[in-house]
């Protein structure tokens, strides 16, 4: 499915677009039934380029349906873009998949060229998999090989954000499309209480060098986000070699997943300060949600959780 995506953006979006599958499906946590997100990358300039030149095609015919002329349409040689900011281009570009992939055996399901993040979510028409497909959303991509990272740490990651996922489906309060915490939400409370129960570090605070992302944030104002991490296999070596500390729960190897999976429900219910402790993987240090973080968002009668995205 993805080397197909890849094969419609280099046809319709632009000839050096790459496809590249990002979320639970490749980040460890996944599932036989977990969708699959792919992100269609393209060098800003080049994208804003060539949906100009769409654009302007649309437009022209557009204008000729109009004029109700049955004209031969004479394109000039492709213009320098003008006219169209990157989130007009990634809205053509979303617009331009919808219309072309499923020549190549998709459905479109859902289509948001508006959205803050325009997306298209498409069918599998041969497997019956729904996939979303975004534009230069790079993020997500840092997120991925950030939560890649925790689950290759210790083997009991993965099984214990696979039980405690399947527990809130099964009470159905995992969702987000639902108004519940989303998959992606109840991943990092898990990872966070492995912090605090130190069988996992906070790769974030052992970076060693400086990554920055520049990417729209939420209002759509551009700005550097520090995505940097220390990989998983240089902690490891550096455990091995001790000169990074080994956490006292990666250690002992004492706790069973039943163990942690009991206490993972005993520190949300008991120890865990509602409406006032920040979950951050980023810096787990059970800080206090600041005015800004009171603020965000709806008003609820309730105390609030409240899970910071890593990146």
């Amino acid at each position: 499915a993805v080397a197909r995506i890849e094969q419609g953006a280099r046809f319709c979006v632009a000839p050096v677009a790459t496809a590249h599958p990002f979320g639970s499906t490749v980040n460890g946590f996944g599932e036989a039934s977990s969708d699959l997100d792919v992100l269609i990358a393209v060098d800003e300039e080049e994208l804003c380029y060539y949906m100009s030149y769409i654009n302007w095609h649309q437009w022209e015919q557009r204008t000729h349906e109009l004029m109700d002329q049955e004209l031969p349409l004479q394109l000039p040689e492709m213009p320098r873009p003008a006219g169209i900011d990157q989130k007009a281009a990634m809205s053509c570009a979303i617009r331009q998949l919808a219309e072309f992939l499923p020549e190549l055996g998709f459905k479109v399901v859902r289509y948001l060229p508006q959205a803050r993040k325009p997306l298209v979510t498409l069918e599998d028409s041969t497997g019956q998999l729904e996939c979303d497909l975004s534009i230069n959303n790079r993020l997500p991509l840092c997120n991925t090989e950030l939560l890649s990272a925790y689950s290759s740490l210790d083997w009991r990651v993965r099984p214990l954000v696979l039980l405690v996922k399947a527990w809130a489906k099964k009470f159905c309060i995992c969702g987000a499309t639902d108004g519940n915490l989303s998959s992606y939400s109840w991943t990092i409370m898990v990872i966070y209480f492995l912090q605090l129960t130190e069988i996992l570090p906070s790769l974030q605070s052992l970076a060693t060098s400086e990554r920055v992302v520049s990417e729209l944030d939420y209002w759509g104002w551009k700005r550097d986000f520090e995505s940097s991490f220390l990989p998983a296999e240089e902690y490891l070596a550096g455990v091995k070699a001790g000169t990074i500390e080994a956490r006292k729960g990666e250690a002992s190897h004492t706790y069973s997943i039943g163990d942690l999976f009991y206490s993972f429900f005993h520190f949300f219910s008991e120890t865990y300060k509602w409406g006032e402790e920040v979950i951050s993987i980023r810096d787990p240090t059970r800080w206090e949600a600041t005015g800004w973080w009171k603020l965000y968002g709806k008003l609820h009668p309730e105390p609030l959780i409240h899970v910071e995205d890593p990146i």
